[in-house]
Protein backbone atom coordinates (compact mmCIF):
# COMPACT_ATOMS: atom_id res chain seq x y z
CA UNK A 1 0.00 0.00 0.00
CA UNK A 2 2.43 2.23 0.65
CA UNK A 3 4.56 1.59 -2.49
CA UNK A 4 1.40 2.35 -4.46
CA UNK A 5 0.98 5.93 -2.43
CA UNK A 6 4.38 6.49 -3.15
CA UNK A 7 4.01 5.76 -6.70
CA UNK A 8 1.54 8.23 -7.01
CA UNK A 9 2.82 10.80 -5.58
CA UNK A 10 5.90 10.88 -8.07
CA UNK A 11 3.98 10.29 -11.20
CA UNK A 12 1.41 13.30 -10.29
CA UNK A 13 3.72 15.85 -11.91
CA UNK A 14 3.44 13.95 -15.04
CA UNK A 15 -0.32 13.55 -14.81
CA UNK A 16 -1.00 17.19 -14.20
CA UNK A 17 1.34 17.83 -17.56
CA UNK A 18 -0.75 15.15 -19.27
CA UNK A 19 -4.33 17.36 -18.23
CA UNK A 20 -3.38 20.91 -18.50
CA UNK A 21 -0.92 22.48 -21.54
CA UNK A 22 0.69 25.39 -19.08
CA UNK A 23 2.05 26.75 -15.56
CA UNK A 24 2.29 30.57 -14.35
CA UNK A 25 4.65 31.65 -12.04
CA UNK A 26 6.18 35.37 -11.12
CA UNK A 27 10.10 35.64 -12.65
CA UNK A 28 12.08 37.58 -10.76
CA UNK A 29 12.27 41.22 -11.79
CA UNK A 30 9.50 40.89 -14.11
CA UNK A 31 6.22 42.55 -14.26
CA UNK A 32 4.46 40.20 -16.10
CA UNK A 33 3.33 36.67 -15.62
CA UNK A 34 5.10 33.74 -17.61
CA UNK A 35 3.48 30.73 -18.51
CA UNK A 36 5.50 27.75 -19.10
CA UNK A 37 4.21 25.04 -21.50
CA UNK A 38 4.56 22.14 -19.41
CA UNK A 39 6.57 19.59 -21.68
CA UNK A 40 5.41 15.57 -22.28
CA UNK A 41 8.00 13.12 -22.74
CA UNK A 42 6.95 12.84 -26.58
CA UNK A 43 7.33 16.76 -27.08
CA UNK A 44 10.81 16.23 -25.56
CA UNK A 45 12.11 13.50 -28.09
CA UNK A 46 10.77 15.88 -31.18
CA UNK A 47 12.68 18.65 -29.62
CA UNK A 48 15.97 16.59 -28.76
CA UNK A 49 15.52 14.58 -32.43
CA UNK A 50 14.91 18.39 -34.10
CA UNK A 51 18.90 18.76 -32.47
CA UNK A 52 20.25 16.05 -33.17
CA UNK A 53 18.96 16.34 -37.00
CA UNK A 54 20.95 19.51 -37.02
CA UNK A 55 18.03 21.40 -38.34
CA UNK A 56 18.80 25.38 -38.65
CA UNK A 57 15.91 26.17 -35.84
CA UNK A 58 17.40 24.60 -33.05
CA UNK A 59 14.51 24.56 -31.35
CA UNK A 60 12.55 22.51 -33.72
CA UNK A 61 9.03 23.47 -34.84
CA UNK A 62 7.33 22.90 -31.18
CA UNK A 63 9.91 25.20 -29.68
CA UNK A 64 9.03 27.85 -32.12
CA UNK A 65 4.93 27.04 -31.21
CA UNK A 66 5.67 27.52 -27.94
CA UNK A 67 7.03 30.80 -28.31
CA UNK A 68 4.11 31.84 -30.57
CA UNK A 69 1.41 30.75 -28.52
CA UNK A 70 -0.02 32.18 -25.34
CA UNK A 71 3.09 33.96 -24.59
CA UNK A 72 4.79 30.93 -23.49
CA UNK A 73 8.75 30.65 -22.88
CA UNK A 74 10.41 28.02 -24.37
CA UNK A 75 13.94 28.28 -22.54
CA UNK A 76 11.91 28.33 -19.15
CA UNK A 77 9.85 25.64 -20.54
CA UNK A 78 12.53 23.05 -20.92
CA UNK A 79 14.14 24.34 -17.26
CA UNK A 80 10.79 23.53 -15.67
CA UNK A 81 10.52 20.18 -17.40
CA UNK A 82 14.21 19.00 -16.27
CA UNK A 83 12.48 19.96 -12.76
CA UNK A 84 9.60 17.85 -13.00
CA UNK A 85 12.11 14.67 -14.21
CA UNK A 86 15.16 15.29 -12.04
CA UNK A 87 14.18 13.16 -9.44
CA UNK A 88 11.98 10.70 -10.85
CA UNK A 89 13.68 6.97 -11.03
CA UNK A 90 12.00 5.33 -14.07
CA UNK A 91 13.92 4.47 -17.37
CA UNK A 92 11.90 6.78 -19.20
CA UNK A 93 12.19 9.27 -17.07
CA UNK A 94 16.11 9.35 -17.01
CA UNK A 95 16.20 9.33 -20.58
CA UNK A 96 13.95 12.62 -20.68
CA UNK A 97 15.81 14.20 -18.24
CA UNK A 98 19.80 13.51 -20.25
CA UNK A 99 17.42 14.25 -23.33
CA UNK A 100 16.76 17.53 -21.61
CA UNK A 101 20.37 18.46 -20.49
CA UNK A 102 21.73 17.62 -24.09
CA UNK A 103 18.87 20.27 -25.41
CA UNK A 104 19.65 22.85 -22.35
CA UNK A 105 23.68 22.39 -23.56
CA UNK A 106 23.20 22.10 -27.44
CA UNK A 107 21.03 24.71 -27.81
CA UNK A 108 22.44 27.91 -26.26
CA UNK A 109 25.98 29.54 -25.29
CA UNK A 110 26.62 29.28 -21.48
CA UNK A 111 25.76 33.00 -20.77
CA UNK A 112 22.48 32.48 -22.31
CA UNK A 113 21.91 29.43 -20.08
CA UNK A 114 23.50 31.35 -17.22
CA UNK A 115 20.88 34.24 -17.98
CA UNK A 116 17.54 32.01 -17.91
CA UNK A 117 19.03 29.66 -14.66
CA UNK A 118 19.25 33.11 -12.65
CA UNK A 119 16.20 34.15 -13.58
CA UNK A 120 14.68 30.86 -11.51
CA UNK A 121 17.65 31.36 -8.90
CA UNK A 122 16.35 34.76 -8.13
CA UNK A 123 12.80 33.05 -7.46
CA UNK A 124 12.03 31.50 -3.95
CA UNK A 125 9.99 28.71 -5.65
CA UNK A 126 12.30 27.72 -8.33
CA UNK A 127 15.37 28.12 -6.42
CA UNK A 128 16.00 24.71 -5.36
CA UNK A 129 15.54 23.28 -8.33
CA UNK A 130 17.95 25.24 -10.45
CA UNK A 131 20.60 25.14 -7.99
CA UNK A 132 20.34 21.66 -8.28
CA UNK A 133 20.37 21.53 -12.27
CA UNK A 134 23.83 23.57 -12.29
CA UNK A 135 25.03 20.46 -11.04
CA UNK A 136 23.99 17.86 -13.53
CA UNK A 137 25.17 20.25 -16.15
CA UNK A 138 28.44 20.49 -15.10
CA UNK A 139 29.59 23.39 -16.85
CA UNK A 140 32.22 25.86 -14.73
CA UNK A 141 31.49 28.71 -17.15
CA UNK A 142 27.50 28.55 -16.47
CA UNK A 143 28.27 29.05 -13.19
CA UNK A 144 30.51 30.89 -13.17
CA UNK A 145 28.39 33.18 -15.07
CA UNK A 146 25.06 32.59 -11.94
CA UNK A 147 28.16 33.88 -9.60
CA UNK A 148 28.67 37.24 -11.72
CA UNK A 149 24.77 37.09 -12.00
CA UNK A 150 23.75 36.79 -8.52
CA UNK A 151 26.38 37.83 -6.31
CA UNK A 152 25.29 41.48 -5.66
CA UNK A 153 21.53 40.46 -4.35
CA UNK A 154 22.85 37.92 -1.73
CA UNK A 155 20.73 37.21 0.69
CA UNK A 156 20.79 34.57 4.02
CA UNK A 157 18.85 31.77 2.26
CA UNK A 158 20.30 32.44 -0.89
CA UNK A 159 23.85 32.31 0.83
CA UNK A 160 22.80 29.22 2.68
CA UNK A 161 21.64 27.36 -0.41
CA UNK A 162 25.05 28.50 -2.14
CA UNK A 163 26.99 27.37 0.74
CA UNK A 164 25.52 23.62 0.77
CA UNK A 165 25.47 23.25 -3.26
CA UNK A 166 27.75 20.56 -4.82
CA UNK A 167 28.13 23.32 -7.29
CA UNK A 168 31.89 24.73 -6.25
CA UNK A 169 31.27 28.21 -7.52
CA UNK A 170 28.20 29.09 -5.83
CA UNK A 171 29.44 26.75 -2.52
CA UNK A 172 32.47 29.47 -2.26
CA UNK A 173 30.21 32.51 -2.81
CA UNK A 174 27.59 31.02 0.08
CA UNK A 175 30.09 30.19 2.15
CA UNK A 176 32.02 33.69 1.51
CA UNK A 177 28.81 35.88 1.60
CA UNK A 178 27.55 34.06 5.41
CA UNK A 179 31.32 34.49 6.67
CA UNK A 180 31.37 38.30 6.01
CA UNK A 181 28.92 39.40 4.26
CA UNK A 182 31.07 41.69 2.53
CA UNK A 183 29.56 41.85 -1.01
CA UNK A 184 28.36 45.57 -2.22
CA UNK A 185 25.01 46.66 -3.44
CA UNK A 186 24.93 48.32 -6.71
CA UNK A 187 25.09 52.01 -7.30
CA UNK A 188 22.17 51.38 -9.36
CA UNK A 189 20.71 55.35 -9.79
CA UNK A 190 17.53 53.99 -11.90
CA UNK A 191 15.06 51.49 -11.80
CA UNK A 192 13.52 50.47 -14.95
CA UNK A 193 11.05 48.06 -15.74
CA UNK A 194 11.98 46.12 -19.51
CA UNK A 195 9.82 43.12 -21.01
CA UNK A 196 11.05 40.73 -22.99
CA UNK A 197 9.54 40.81 -26.66
CA UNK A 198 8.07 37.97 -29.62
CA UNK A 199 9.80 37.67 -32.78
CA UNK A 200 6.30 39.29 -34.09
CA UNK A 201 7.16 42.42 -32.05
CA UNK A 202 10.52 42.54 -32.71
CA UNK A 203 9.47 42.63 -36.31
CA UNK A 204 6.86 45.11 -36.35
CA UNK A 205 9.11 47.49 -34.25
CA UNK A 206 12.24 46.99 -36.70
CA UNK A 207 10.04 47.40 -40.20
CA UNK A 208 8.64 50.36 -38.55
CA UNK A 209 11.85 52.17 -37.41
CA UNK A 210 13.64 51.48 -41.10
CA UNK A 211 10.37 52.33 -42.46
CA UNK A 212 10.29 56.10 -41.45
CA UNK A 213 13.83 56.24 -42.50
CA UNK A 214 13.44 55.15 -45.76
CA UNK A 215 10.41 57.70 -46.55
CA UNK A 216 12.98 60.54 -45.01
CA UNK A 217 11.25 60.72 -41.65
CA UNK A 218 13.56 60.78 -38.64
CA UNK A 219 12.04 57.99 -36.61
CA UNK A 220 11.41 59.20 -33.61
CA UNK A 221 10.49 56.15 -30.36
CA UNK A 222 9.22 56.67 -26.48
CA UNK A 223 12.41 56.13 -24.24
CA UNK A 224 10.03 53.44 -22.35
CA UNK A 225 9.50 51.24 -26.02
CA UNK A 226 13.33 51.42 -26.99
CA UNK A 227 14.13 50.58 -23.43
CA UNK A 228 12.12 47.00 -24.22
CA UNK A 229 13.89 47.48 -27.71
CA UNK A 230 17.76 47.30 -26.77
CA UNK A 231 17.03 45.31 -23.65
CA UNK A 232 15.93 42.31 -26.27
CA UNK A 233 18.78 43.58 -28.70
CA UNK A 234 21.07 42.36 -25.99
CA UNK A 235 19.37 38.91 -25.56
CA UNK A 236 19.93 38.11 -28.85
CA UNK A 237 23.45 39.46 -29.90
CA UNK A 238 24.52 36.56 -27.04
CA UNK A 239 22.67 34.21 -29.22
CA UNK A 240 23.77 33.24 -32.43
CA UNK A 241 20.60 31.29 -33.46
CA UNK A 242 18.97 34.81 -33.01
CA UNK A 243 21.67 37.29 -34.26
CA UNK A 244 22.67 35.13 -37.52
CA UNK A 245 19.33 33.79 -38.26
CA UNK A 246 16.74 34.77 -36.74
CA UNK A 247 16.33 38.70 -35.94
CA UNK A 248 19.92 39.97 -36.06
CA UNK A 249 19.72 41.91 -39.00
CA UNK A 250 16.64 43.51 -38.45
CA UNK A 251 17.65 45.11 -34.76
CA UNK A 252 20.77 46.19 -36.20
CA UNK A 253 19.35 48.10 -39.42
CA UNK A 254 16.64 49.33 -36.67
CA UNK A 255 19.10 50.53 -34.33
CA UNK A 256 21.68 52.10 -37.28
CA UNK A 257 18.25 53.87 -38.29
CA UNK A 258 17.77 55.80 -35.07
CA UNK A 259 19.92 58.98 -33.83
CA UNK A 260 23.30 57.25 -32.54
CA UNK A 261 22.63 59.60 -29.19
CA UNK A 262 19.19 58.32 -28.91
CA UNK A 263 21.01 54.29 -28.98
CA UNK A 264 24.13 55.73 -26.67
CA UNK A 265 21.43 57.03 -23.78
CA UNK A 266 19.59 53.86 -24.39
CA UNK A 267 22.08 51.34 -24.22
CA UNK A 268 23.68 53.50 -21.06
CA UNK A 269 20.63 52.82 -19.26
CA UNK A 270 20.91 49.34 -19.04
CA UNK A 271 24.54 48.94 -18.39
CA UNK A 272 24.00 49.23 -14.52
CA UNK A 273 21.26 46.29 -15.02
CA UNK A 274 23.16 43.11 -14.53
CA UNK A 275 20.85 40.22 -16.64
CA UNK A 276 21.54 42.19 -20.10
CA UNK A 277 25.68 44.43 -19.09
CA UNK A 278 27.21 41.47 -21.33
CA UNK A 279 24.89 41.79 -24.05
CA UNK A 280 24.55 45.82 -24.26
CA UNK A 281 28.29 45.39 -24.53
CA UNK A 282 27.97 42.66 -27.06
CA UNK A 283 26.11 44.89 -29.10
CA UNK A 284 27.52 47.95 -28.46
CA UNK A 285 30.60 46.07 -30.39
CA UNK A 286 28.43 45.13 -33.29
CA UNK A 287 26.98 48.65 -33.86
CA UNK A 288 30.41 50.78 -33.36
CA UNK A 289 28.53 53.64 -32.77
CA UNK A 290 31.24 56.52 -32.00
CA UNK A 291 31.27 57.85 -28.44
CA UNK A 292 29.29 54.65 -27.10
CA UNK A 293 32.32 52.99 -24.83
CA UNK A 294 33.56 56.86 -23.92
CA UNK A 295 29.93 56.70 -22.00
CA UNK A 296 30.50 53.04 -20.43
CA UNK A 297 33.42 54.37 -19.24
CA UNK A 298 32.16 57.61 -17.20
CA UNK A 299 29.36 55.39 -15.82
CA UNK A 300 32.18 53.23 -14.44
CA UNK A 301 34.34 55.57 -13.16
CA UNK A 302 30.82 57.25 -11.37
CA UNK A 303 28.73 53.91 -10.29
CA UNK A 304 30.76 51.14 -11.11
CA UNK A 305 31.72 48.06 -9.27
CA UNK A 306 33.26 45.01 -9.46
CA UNK A 307 30.68 43.04 -11.17
CA UNK A 308 30.66 45.91 -14.25
CA UNK A 309 34.41 46.36 -14.01
CA UNK A 310 34.76 42.22 -14.93
CA UNK A 311 31.95 42.32 -18.06
CA UNK A 312 33.81 45.37 -19.49
CA UNK A 313 37.31 44.01 -18.93
CA UNK A 314 36.14 40.83 -20.70
CA UNK A 315 34.21 43.04 -23.29
CA UNK A 316 36.97 42.59 -26.45
CA UNK A 317 36.91 46.17 -26.03
CA UNK A 318 40.58 48.12 -26.03
CA UNK A 319 38.64 50.70 -24.60
CA UNK A 320 36.28 49.13 -21.85
CA UNK A 321 39.26 46.85 -20.89
CA UNK A 322 41.86 49.75 -20.10
CA UNK A 323 38.86 51.56 -18.06
CA UNK A 324 38.66 48.22 -16.00
CA UNK A 325 41.83 47.55 -15.20
CA UNK A 326 42.97 51.48 -14.31
CA UNK A 327 38.87 51.40 -12.27
CA UNK A 328 40.36 48.17 -10.54
CA UNK A 329 43.74 49.45 -9.58
CA UNK A 330 42.20 52.47 -7.72
CA UNK A 331 39.79 50.42 -5.57
CA UNK A 332 41.92 47.71 -4.88
CA UNK A 333 39.96 44.78 -6.73
CA UNK A 334 41.60 42.00 -8.61
CA UNK A 335 38.91 41.14 -11.98
CA UNK A 336 40.08 38.28 -14.31
CA UNK A 337 40.40 38.02 -17.93
CA UNK A 338 38.26 35.85 -19.65
CA UNK A 339 36.81 36.61 -22.82
CA UNK A 340 33.32 35.45 -23.97
CA UNK A 341 32.78 35.50 -28.22
CA UNK A 342 29.38 35.71 -29.74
Amino acid sequence: MIRCVMHFLILMPLLVACTHNYHGYQVANFPQRAEIALLGQDDIDKIYEGLRSKKKSTTSELGMLINKRRNFNFDDSVLYAAYQYMDLSDARSKDSFEKIIYIIRRDHLPPYIARNIGQHIMQPELRIQAIRLLVYLKDPVVSEWIVKMTEHFMSYDLARLYASSQDIFLAELGRHWLKKRDYPALKNPLRMVVRELSDSDIETFSKTIIGEKQAGRSPTIAPHELDHFIYNAAICVTDSICWKHRNGRMIFDALKALDNQVVIDAMSRQIYYYRCRVGILALSKQLEIPGAEERFVSILQDFGDMGMANDFLNSGSKILSKAARDWAAKHGYSIQYRPVHF
